[in-house]
C-alpha cells in the first residue's frame, strides 16, 4: 500500500539556505528533547531473480500497527539487530538480525519464504531510520503529525546489507548474519574468465547460438576443396546427419554430435545422430572436400574439412553480420598501459 507524499517546504528543506534535510536531522539530534527514532526495514528475498517482490517491516516498538514513511506502508514485526558499528579503521560490519517467524497472521511465514527463495542467499536488507517528528501525517489522528512537520527527505540513514549466511531457523525466529554488498569474498558472481580477445562459448552451443552454414575452420581458414580452392557459400548443401551408406559430393556438409563417435571393433562409427545419455548434443559439421562414400568425417581429413570458430571477434562478426553479435569476450579489458609520468 502506498500513497503520494507532499513535500513540506520550510527553511530546512532541500535547497534551503541552511543545508537541507541533513540540517533538520542535525537540529533534531542536538535538541534537548528529540523525538523517538523509528527503524524501518525493506527486505528483498531474492534481489536477482525477483527484484520486484519485497517486504516492508518495522520493529513495532513505537507503533503497534502499520507505519507510513515516504508514502509506503511498513507492517509491524518483532525485529532485533545488533553488531552495527562505525569502525574508524574501515572495517565492514557483519550485524546479526533476528526476525519473528510469525508475521501478518501467518505462522512460519519466513520459513516458507526461505524454502522458496533458497535460504535468502540473494536477499537484500535495507535499514532506514528517521525521527518520529518527520513521519507522514497519515500515521496520526486528523492526518496531522503532532510532533512536527512530515518530511520524507529527513532521513537519519539508509544502510544496505546482503545476507552472508542463515544462522538459525525455528518456529519462533529466523536469524541471519548480514554484511556489506562490498564484501563478496566468498561469492561467485560468474564462472566466466575475463578475456579480451577470446570467446569462451562453445561454438554453436549455449551463449553462441550460431545455426547457419559452416563458415571456416577452427584456425579461421577458409573452407577448401581437395585442390585447395575456396568453396563458396552458395555451393554448400546441408545433407543432415552423416550416414556411412550415403555418398557425398564436394560442398556437401553433414553433422554429428559431440560424443557421438564410439569405438566398435577398433573402427569409429556413428550412432545416427542419437547422442549417448552422458554426451553433450552440440552439433559438429564437416564439409566434403571431394566425392566420398563410407568415409567418416572424423577419421578422414583428406575428404572432410571440420567447421569451427577461431573464437575471435572477427569470426563472430562474420557469422552474425545481420544481427546482434554474441561475442563472449570482454573486448574493452585489454591490458592497461602503465604510465609512470601520470
Amino acid at each position: 500500500m502506498a500513497y503520494e507524499v507532499g513535500v513540506i517546504a520550510d527553511e530546512f528543506s532541500f535547497g534551503g539556505p541552511f543545508g537541507g534535510a541533513s540540517s533538520k536531522i542535525a537540529k533534531e539530534l542536538l535538541s534537548l528533547e528529540p523525538s523517538a527514532i523509528i527503524e524501518l526495514y525493506k527486505i528483498y528475498p531474492d534481489r536477482i531473480k525477483n527484484p520486484s517482490f519485497y517486504l516492508n517491516l518495522h520493529n513495532g516498538s513505537n507503533f503497534g500497527g502499520p507505519i507510513f514513511w515516504q508514502g509506503q506502508e511498513y507492517l509491524p514485526a518483532p525485529i532485533e539487530i545488533e553488531g552495527i558499528e562505525n569502525d574508524s579503521k574501515g572495517g565492514i560490519n557483519r550485524p546479526t538480525i533476528r526476525i519473528s517467524n510469525y508475521y501478518n497472521g501467518n505462522d512460519r511465514y519466513f520459513s516458507a519464504l526461505l524454502e522458496e527463495y533458497n535460504d535468502f542467499k540473494s536477499a537484500e536488507f535495507i535499514r532506514k531510520r528517521t525521527f518520529l517528528r518527520f513521519l507522514d501525517d497519515v500515521n496520526f489522528e486528523s492526518a496531522q503529525n503532532p510532533f512536527g512537520k512530515q518530511d520524507f527527505s529527513a532521513q537519519i540513514s539508509e544502510e544496505t546489507f546482503v545476507v552472508s549466511q542463515k544462522i538459525s531457523e525455528n518456529k519462533m525466529i529466523v536469524e541471519f548474519e548480514l554484511t556489506s554488498p562490498l564484501d563478496r569474498e566468498n561469492t561467485k558472481n560468474t564462472s566466466r574468465r575475463i578475456m579480451a580477445k577470446h570467446c569462451p562459448f562453445d561454438y554453436r552451443g549455449l551463449g553462441c547460438g550460431y545455426t547457419g552454414k559452416p563458415r571456416a575452420t577452427e584456425k579461421g581458414d577458409c573452407l577448401r576443396n581437395s585442390d585447395g580452392k575456396y568453396i563458396p557459400q552458395g555451393r554448400l548443401y546441408n545433407k543432415g546427419i552423416w550416414l556411412g551408406s550415403s555418398s557425398y559430393n564436394q560442398g556437401d556438409y553433414v553433422r554429428v554430435y559431440s560424443g557421438i563417435p564410439y569405438s566398435y571393433s577398433g573402427s569409429p562409427a556413428f550412432n545416427s545422430g542419437v547422442a549417448l545419455s552422458d554426451s553433450p548434443k552440440v552439433p559438429i559439421y564437416y564439409v566434403a572436400k571431394k566425392y566420398s562414400q563410407n568415409k567418416d568425417p572424423i577419421s578422414n581429413p583428406d575428404f572432410w574439412d571440420k567447421d569451427g570458430c577461431s573464437k575471435q571477434l572477427c569470426a563472430c562478426m562474420d557469422r552474425f553480420r545481420y544481427g546482434t553479435v554474441p561475442f563472449g569476450g570482454f573486448i574493452q579489458t585489454n591490458k592497461y598501459q602503465f604510465n609512470a609520468n601520470v
